[in-house]
């Protein structure tokens, strides 16, 4: 467990002041360090909405602790590059070691802890999270594992955030596209290393994706069936299930929500009230008006005709 330096000594000082810069400029944290000797140093610019620096210090811990969650409501991804100095991370799935040279993505609305234990340098790219999962299809699994490795991806990534940073605030729109490039790069990695822990939970991510975007664009078709959404992805009816387990519901249970969903949408917009409750059900996908009723009241607590009735 890691200490705070003794109050009033020229390395809490030294410590505190560092803290307080990647406070205004990155995220808010709590700081420790056990050692007497404690020194650090920050270089950073802002490019429009992103942040990029480079950090150096030597052994320290950095918390974003439920306090400092509460304090301010921060919604953006910071992604760090290890140039030297392994970690000790606890994130959202992920506690354990993280190597040298390996990339590591912290989801700032989550609480986490980074432990350095020897001198380390590292690069610092803040963006917002939803620009960041939007970048590419697999980059949003970073946020559960660290990811490292000698690939061509990974090093030219790095190079590119060396690169932001040392712009020093230059050309914020080139340095904007380049934070992009950034993320793409890995996002690229991810994907192409499939036979590696991390690139097979990412092809499992992507497949997950892909059923339920295969399920938003066939639920209302009443003979949909998992045999059928099994055959539209190359896999097995099995292999459906357990993807539907994982997400602890199943195929019916999930249609049956899109299904509600729309139905519930439809009825409660004054400009479909022209539509009758019976064929706003049979659109939808179902094809029992009973048994549509129930399943909508045991779900909204209403029948559908009263909240016809209360949209007009």
């Amino acid at each position: 467990m890691l200490r705070t330096i003794e109050s009033g000594s020229r390395s809490y000082e030294e410590l505190k002041a560092w803290g307080d810069c990647i406070n205004r400029t990155l995220v808010n944290l709590d700081f420790f360090a056990e050692s007497p000797e404690f020194s650090g140093s920050y270089h950073y610019m802002i490019a429009e909405d992103c942040v990029a620096a480079r950090l150096f210090g030597t052994a320290h811990c950095t918390a974003r602790s439920q306090r400092r969650l509460r304090e301010v409501d921060n919604d953006f991804v910071l992604l760090i590059y290890l140039r030297t100095g392994q970690a000790m991370v606890s994130h959202r799935r992920y506690a354990g070691a993280v190597p040298e040279g390996s990339f590591i993505a912290f989801d700032s609305s989550r609480p986490h802890e980074l432990i350095m234990r020897e001198r380390f340098d590292h690069l610092v790219l803040r963006m917002p999270k939803a620009r960041f999962v939007s970048l590419h299809p697999a980059i949003s699994s970073m946020l559960d594992r660290p990811v490292s490795g000698p690939a061509a991806e990974m090093q030219a990534a790095a190079g590119i955030l060396d690169m932001i940073v040392s712009l020093g605030g230059a050309m914020p729109s080139t340095v904007s596209t380049m934070s992009e490039t950034v993320v793409k790069l890995l996002g690229d990695w991810l994907v192409k290393d499939g036979e590696g822990e991390v690139g097979r939970a990412v092809r499992h991510d992507l497949l997950a994706g892909r059923i339920m975007k295969c399920l938003e664009d066939n639920f209302t078709d009443p003979d949909y069936s998992p045999t059928r959404l099994a055959g539209a992805m190359g896999i097995s009816r099995r292999y459906v299930d357990s993807i539907f387990a994982e997400m602890k519901s199943t195929f019916g249970k999930a249609m049956l929500e899109k299904r509600l969903e729309r139905c519930h949408l439809l009825l409660s917009a004054p400009q479909f009230r022209d539509r009758s409750v019976t064929d706003i059900a049979f659109e939808s996908g179902f094809n029992d008006l009973s048994h549509f009723s129930k399943r909508f009241r045991e779900r909204y607590g209403i029948s559908p005709r009263a909240v016809r009735k209360s949209a007009a």
